[in-house]
């Protein structure tokens, strides 16, 4: 049976204390980050880009290298590109993971595909908004968003991945769980199939 989430479902005392990192600063991690500090959690921002990291200062984040984040964060989230994925996680993300942590996902591309492999002693959950960059922060929030967990670690993954669901605002319109490998195939058929379609 297919689970529907929203704001009632989750508990964010479950992440108290909690460092969160964010990696990549994209259109939609700007939004996240925003909502997150709205939320009264402030994360700290890494970019593997200067002009991102230049706009995670102006905006009066806290801007530290990936490694560091990765070392220093109990939740990580992974906004980058699914292009740029692999390389980041590989070189900079996995020498630093450890164990209890929690590393989120916008998008299931990475770890359907074999792209990234991350270790058994950590919690691996998605988060994906239906949305884009602003309209996260700003525009009404009733769009539907996919929640899933890939593995469970400390068996405390859906109270953690629910709970940053609710910060950063995407259970107002409800979160459907769903597979990695889904969001994924969904992903690709909208990108190589709707939305061409659309265009032409």
């Amino acid at each position: 049976m297919t689970m529907l989430y929203t704001e009632a479902d989750a508990d964010i005392r479950h992440i108290d204390g909690k460092i969160i990192g964010i990696v990549g600063y994209t259109a939609l991690g700007r939004a996240i980050a925003r909502q997150l500090r709205q939320a009264g959690v402030a994360p700290i921002i890494s970019a593997d880009d200067t002009d991102e990291q230049a706009q995670a200062h102006q905006d009066g984040f806290t801007v530290a290298s990936i490694p560091h984040n990765a070392k220093q964060s109990d939740i990580i989230i992974l906004t980058l590109p699914d292009e740029k994925m692999t390389r980041v996680y590989m070189n900079e993300i996995a020498p630093q993971i450890h164990k209890g942590q929690t590393l989120i996902l916008i998008s299931g591309y990475s770890i359907a595909f074999g792209f990234i492999e991350p270790p058994p002693f950590i919690d691996v959950v998605l988060i994906a908004p239906r949305t884009v960059g602003d309209s996260l922060y700003s525009a009404d929030k009733n769009a539907l968003s996919y929640v899933a967990v890939w593995q469970d670690s400390s068996r405390q993954a859906w109270n953690t991945v629910l709970a940053v669901a609710s910060l950063i605002g995407v259970l107002k319109g409800g979160a459907m769980e769903i597979t990695f490998e889904q969001e994924a195939t969904l992903s690709q058929f909208v990108q190589q199939a709707i939305l061409p379609a659309m265009y032409h």
